[in-house]
């Protein structure tokens, strides 16, 4: 594979030791705008025709608890020591407004966690849910197999690991520059609809700074793992973040280096024609 990957959501993925068994890779996006929708009649056929649906996390686990260290009584003292009383009235008007479902809580989210909401509102919310909870919700109503590629406890030491006076400072910043930011996430969003792996991933890499080791790189080898050996039993539709695919420590390239054959376009239902890696 070349150090540039082929710019693509979804992909196939075919062991040739069973090339009959054929799974599928699709870079997701925690967002309820209207564009990453474009192809959902394509991800449910293929779901459809696969065994099982693998998430990034078993997101009826997510729903069903608060992950340890994502909420926490204590980071509202300090919200209230890096925000000035005018960026902290700000951000809470601003959450009053645009996700209200959180208003009353929102100083017990942590950092990232709450990034995490700021930035679906900024790249749209048209949708009653994200992309990857309404494929999700599909596969579980199809009655497939649901499987998760990172374990809950995974995430939760994610959390311990992540620095909180960085995170803090990237919602002070936001907040502080929200028309700039919204053109930002825009611009992310553009991206997206357009498939552009590459410039999201690079804008991954940049924003996680210090932490892409931690919650990039370290993680793709885990999942690439995973998904070797999810795909060797049986048929799977897959759905992780968009940003985990590309890169010479992507996915993608792990997943070729393991002898698997991944072919990314326009895929459809029983094809076999499309570019490949």
């Amino acid at each position: 594979m070349s150090p540039k990957t082929k710019n693509a959501l979804l992909w196939k993925i075919i062991d040739p030791n069973n090339p009959d068994q054929v799974s599928y890779l699709l870079g997701t996006i925690h967002i309820q705008s209207q564009f990453a929708f474009e192809n959902l009649q394509l991800y449910k056929d293929l779901i459809l025709h696969c065994d099982a649906y693998a998430g990034e996390s078993d997101l009826d686990e997510l729903s069903r608890s608060e992950l340890e260290g994502q909420f926490d009584a204590s980071y509202a003292a300090h919200y209230q020591a890096i925000l000035s009383e005018n960026q902290y009235q700000h951000l809470d008007r601003f959450i009053r407004k645009e996700i209200p479902q959180i208003h009353h809580m929102w100083s017990l989210f942590h950092p990232m966690l709450l990034m995490s909401q700021v930035e679906m509102v900024l790249m749209g919310s048209d949708e009653p849910q994200s992309l990857d909870m309404t494929i999700w919700e599909f596969a579980k109503a199809a009655d497939k197999e649901l499987l998760a590629i990172e374990p809950a406890k995974m995430q939760q030491d994610i959390f311990k690991e992540i620095d909180l006076d960085t995170a803090f400072r990237n919602v002070k910043s936001t907040i502080s520059n929200l028309p700039k930011m919204r053109r930002k996430y825009k611009k992310l969003a553009k991206y997206y609809q357009s498939q552009d792996i590459q410039s999201l991933y690079l804008a991954a890499k940049k924003q996680l700074g210090k932490m892409k080791h931690m919650m990039l790189y370290d993680r793709n080898v885990f999942m690439a793992n995973r998904i070797e050996e999810l795909v060797q039993k049986k048929s799977v539709f897959i759905g992780i973040g968009v940003g985990h695919l590309p890169g010479q420590k992507g996915v993608l390239r792990l997943l070729k280096k393991k002898g698997f054959l991944l072919l990314g376009g326009n895929l459809r239902v029983d094809s076999r024609q499309s570019d490949h890696l």
